[in-house]
Formats: C-alpha cells, structure tokens, sequence
C-alpha cells in the first residue's frame, strides 16, 4: 500500500498478482533488476510477488506455482541476499543444488540461472549495498564479516534451514502488508531494522564458509559454456535441433552436452531448445497480437501448426489462442 507520510521516507510495501505465465510482467519481480523467465513444467502457472522498500534495503518475495528458469543480474550497485523460504525438492543456482532454506550470498557482478524444480516454489532477495550491509553487521555484531568480492557464495546448510530468518520475512511481509495511514514512521522502520537483524544473524553463522578456488573455477568454466550453447540455440542457424551441429559447435560430446544440460536445467539440450522456442512464441503472441498465430509459429521455428499448439498447451496450460486473445485485451501491469 502507498503511505504518503511512510513513501516520503523511503518506505513502501507492494504486491503483485500475476494469473497465468506472462514473463513481461515477471520481468521486474526484484526490484532495480531484469529476470528474463521461462516456464518449465506443464500446468497452469500463478505467482504473487511481495515488495518492501526502506531508505537502504529492499526484500522481494516470489511465489510461484510451476518451475521456472529466470536468468539475469542484480543491479551493479547491490548485493544480494537470497533463499528458498518454500521448495519441496531442491533448485538449482548457476548448476548448483540449493535447498530449502539454505542461503546465498551474491556480490555486486554476478549473473544467475536459477532452476526451481517444485510445482510450488517460493524465493526471497535482500538487496542491500554493500557498505550498508557492513555498516549493520558492524552495529550489530561489532566486527566485520567476509563478504564475497566476486561472484557468490552458497552457504552451509544449518540444522534448522534458517527457520527463524524464515519466519522474520513472513512476519514483516504480513505487518508491511497492513501499512496504512496510521502507521508512524518509526513503526516501519523497526519492521526493517528487524529484518536486518535476521539476515545479519544468518550471515554470522554462515561466517567462514568460502568455497575453494579450483571449484570456483570450475563452475565458472561451466557458465561459460552454457553460455555459449544457449548462444547457438538461440542463433538462426539453430532454429531446428541438431545435436550433432551443437556438438560440433561447442567440442563437446553429446553425453557431456547432456549431463551438464540435466545439472544446470533438468532437461537434455534438445528439449531445452524446445521450451525456449515455445517460450519465445509466449513472449510473441502477448506483444505482437495482430501478427497471428500461425505466423509466430513459423517464426519461432515450429512448421507444424497442429503439433505447436498441442505443445504449447502442454507447457502453458492454454491455447496461443487464448494467449493471443490476453495479448489483444492487455497484460497484468505493475
């Protein structure tokens, strides 16, 4: 809700409804940052997303429905500070197994492929700068902690999965929620200063745990290869799969190309093509409209008009039809 008096000190709480998959309208869900995002699994797909603002933080919550990838970056002023408050089986981060309730640490340049596997996933991000992040586990701790210069940090599990970092985001996602306009200042700003007093506490724990540089080197070896594979299936040449063209672009084996498509997206190569394509068609048929649905098949490689529309229902739980029809009328807006 807008709060004038609360909005005039830097503080706001928002929520978004999104029915049915509409990557445009998810693209914005952490604040400052662009997540290009596709749908996974077959289903119709919700999501909700929750945001509070304070004068140096924000917290951004995601709950979704179906498995998404999203990929993108953080703006490059801000850390982020992120888990899974919800995931009955565990996501994948940049090729990484990440459980529930496990947290992540990014600096300020990263970019991120984030896989979530359960039909119902929920995501929370603290961005924060990071001279504001010391400047809080300083007043509160006394001391500085080691921060990531580069890159991220996957942190160890506690016994616990931070149940009670868990509990504080419910807790102020629910009180932000009911912000009106006899909420004082000070009322919303002990909301946040309690929120950073649960990620600072994650943060102590989590203290000591960097990751050895041959392993860093290796998963950064292996982004740069997704890289360029998802560079070449997006390219004209492969608007049909060929898996012996990708092994030939990429010197790679086809059972290498496999195991590291099935450890970063849970898929092979060839059925990721796929959903990108199908997603690509989503994005079509809601900002183009008036081109038609047969026209954005053949254009997003599909010659089978028939076989396009039972596969994109498959995914997206509607007909382009229907999609284009949501295109024409006008799509969810923050």
């Amino acid at each position: 809700m807008e709060t004038p008096i609360l909005a005039v000190h830097g503080m706001h709480y928002g929520c978004l409804e999104v029915d049915g998959f509409d990557p445009e309208a998810l693209m914005g869900v952490v604040k400052d940052s662009r997540f290009e995002q596709r749908l996974l699994g077959p289903g119709y797909f919700r999501a909700r997303a929750q945001r509070m603002v304070f004068p140096d933080f924000s917290l951004d919550r995601g709950t979704y429905t179906q498995p998404v990838l999203a990929k993108g970056m953080f703006a490059p002023d801000m850390m982020g500070l992120a888990l899974a408050t919800r995931c009955g089986e565990p996501m994948w981060l940049n090729g990484r197994r990440v459980v529930e309730g496990q947290l992540m640490v990014f600096a300020e340049d990263r970019e991120l492929a984030v896989r979530s596997v359960s039909p119902l996933w929920q995501w929370v991000v603290l961005r924060i700068p990071r001279s504001s992040l010391q400047a809080a586990v300083y007043s509160r701790l006394q001391r500085e902690l080691p921060l990531p210069e580069r890159g991220w940090r996957l942190c160890p599990l506690t016994a616990d999965r931070n149940l009670k970092l868990r509990l504080r985001v419910q807790l102020a996602l629910q009180r932000a929620s009911q912000w009106g306009p006899a909420t004082s200042v000070a009322e919303a700003g002990m909301l946040g200063e309690l929120l950073l007093d649960a990620f600072v506490h994650a943060l102590e724990r989590a203290a000591g745990a960097d990751e050895g540089s041959r392993q860093i080197g290796r998963l950064q070896q292996r982004e740069r290869f997704l890289q360029r594979a998802e560079a070449y299936l997006r390219s004209p040449d492969a608007q049909q799969f060929s898996s012996r063209a990708l092994e030939s672009a990429l010197s790679m084996s086809e059972r290498q190309l496999e195991r590291v498509f099935r450890d970063v997206y849970g898929m092979t190569p060839k059925r990721w093509h796929q959903v990108a394509r199908l997603n690509q068609a989503r994005q079509l048929l809601l900002d183009h409209p008036r081109i038609g649905v047969t026209e954005i098949a053949l254009r997003s490689g599909f010659s089978h008009l028939g076989r396009f529309a039972s596969e994109y229902r498959q995914l997206f739980g509607e007909s382009p039809s229907e999609t284009l029809g949501v295109g024409r009328k006008g799509r969810v807006s923050h």
